[in-house]
Order: structure tokens, then sequence, then C-alpha cells
């Protein structure tokens, strides 16, 4: 319901796009040649994008992208998928200024798109993981571990209205015991940034404790794939270099994928009246016990 669309049905008084004021506000205005779209695919298109982005007529542009068959090698998500997410948090943004004045913000607008085809993308990686009509429960399904490993789960998220993060992990022994656990705010950051902050936290609580033989969970696939990734010493995030030169000091550790259904309890801890002083707890507090797997 662009300006020109609503001015075609005669509840409208002006074509011009309110944000830039030189042109018509149609659909393909708003979604790609405003210079607030256009600065926002500037800055996410991959090296391998076609030269024609901004010149190719509406309808094939939305089908070229729409089913590009391609990965965006910054954030290993499927063009198709980081494409549609963008189309919507454009049109939205620019409802939420227009209709009540919310600042316009490119950051926050990628942030978001990256965010959101994330979870498509993990949603989906869910489902095959999952036989048809196989009932997902809050609770995690504990697998044993050989003696002498822990677990820890891990788990990070920042606030849509305030972009405040904050980090929370849960150790358990071999058998699913409580060990230990704990809970940190991280200030202003991004979903990924705060995913890698839980883990590095971990670490280092890890390696304190002696926990020499560490299984790490979370449901982040991005930071999973990034950590494991053969280059992952020379990964342009620092966090993920951190990560990798604590690794690689004499201890075994592995970072493994799980559903985000079964890492409620990770998550439940990382929003557990975080603080940014790194808190943490010997016995699992009363919030969380609803959270808890008997084994």
């Amino acid at each position: 319901m662009t300006n020109v669309e609503r001015c075609r049905r005669s509840f409208g008084q002006s074509l011009v796009c309110l944000c830039c004021h030189a042109h018509a506000e149609t659909t393909v205005h708003v979604l790609r040649d405003c210079h607030l779209a256009h600065e926002i695919w500037s800055n996410l298109l991959p090296p391998t994008c076609s030269v024609d982005f901004f010149h190719s007529h509406f309808q094939d542009w939305l089908c070229s992208n729409l089913t590009a068959d391609y990965t965006h090698p910054a954030w290993d998500l499927r063009w198709s998928i980081l494409f549609a997410s963008t189309l919507w948090q454009i049109w939205c943004m620019r409802n939420s200024w227009v209709f009540n004045g919310f600042p316009l913000s490119t950051e926050s607008i990628l942030h978001k798109s990256v965010t959101w085809a994330r979870y498509y993308t993990e949603s989906c990686v869910l489902k095959e993981h999952v036989s048809p009509g196989t009932a997902l429960t809050p609770h995690a399904h504990w697998e044993r571990l050989d003696k002498g490993w822990v677990c820890l789960n891990t788990d990070g998220g920042v606030s849509s209205s305030t972009g405040y993060g904050s980090v929370g992990g849960i150790f358990r022994t071999h058998d699913g015991s409580w060990l230990l656990g704990f809970n940190k705010s991280v200030g202003v950051t991004q979903p990924l940034q705060s995913e890698l902050w839980a883990i590095f936290y971990g670490l280092q609580i890890a390696r304190d404790n002696g926990f020499d033989h560490l299984l790490i969970q979370t449901d982040c696939l991005e930071a999973v794939n990034r950590l494991n990734a053969p280059y992952a010493g020379s990964d342009v995030n620092a966090l993920v270099r951190a990560i990798v030169r604590m690794r690689n000091t004499g201890w075994v550790t592995v970072v493994r994928w799980i559903p985000r259904v079964e890492n409620k309890l990770a998550d439940a801890m990382a929003k557990l009246d975080a603080t940014y002083d790194l808190a943490l707890f010997a016995a699992a507090p009363i919030p969380l016990l609803p959270y808890l797997v008997s084994v």
C-alpha cells in the first residue's frame, strides 16, 4: 500500500515518497530504489551478485533473487532467504517510521534481516532432523556422554527494543547432573556476537574449573559453522579467532549444533536477570527448575 497505490484508490493525496521527497512511492521504489533501500542493498549484496541488481525490471528482479541458488559468503545463508527477509524488514521499517515516528536505521534493518534469515534456516534444519509426527517438548532430550566429559549448553540473545545482549550457559556432567551455570550482560551487540560471547565465557569458566573434555552445544548454526570451519583461526570475526585460540590449548572440545527447542535451559539462564558482572550458579536457580530434565 504505497502512496501511488493509495492515490489510485482515492484515499491518498500525494504520490511522493516521504523518505526521499524526490520520486513517486511505487513498490519498486520502496523496496529497491529509494536511497534508504539502496544503501541497505549496497551493504548486503554478495560479490557474486549480478551487476544489474539495481537496473532490472521489477518482476525479473524479484524472481531472479527469490530463486537464486547460492550462499552469502559472509553469513553462510542462502541469498534467496536473506533477500526475502530484507524485503520484509525494509517494508516494516518504513511503515514504523511513517506511521509511528520510529527512526530509520539501515544498521537495524541489516541486523534484523540476517537474524530472521538465520532463524528460518535453522528451523528448516530442525525439520530435517525430526521425523514426521514427532512431538517436540520444551524439555531437552539428554544423551549420556562418556565418563569424564562435561556438556556446556550456551545461548545468547539481543533485545529487539534496546539492542542490549545477554548470554548464559549450563555445565552438566556426563549423566546430566548440574555442575555450574553462568550468565552475563554484554551490552549493545549483534545476535551472532552474543552467541559467540556465550561460548567464549563458557570456555573461560571451563578452563578455570579444569573441564578438559568439553562438548559445547548451541542452537546458533552460524556460530557452529564458523567455529568448525577449516579457516576458523583466520576468521574475520575476532571472537571466532579468540575462541579457536582457547580451544587449541591442550584440551578436547567439540562444538555441536542442537535445535532451539532443546536449548531452552541455556536460553532461560541467559534471560535470568543478567548483569555486567559474570554471575556463577553452583545450583540451579528456582526459575530454571521447570526446564531441567530428570535422567
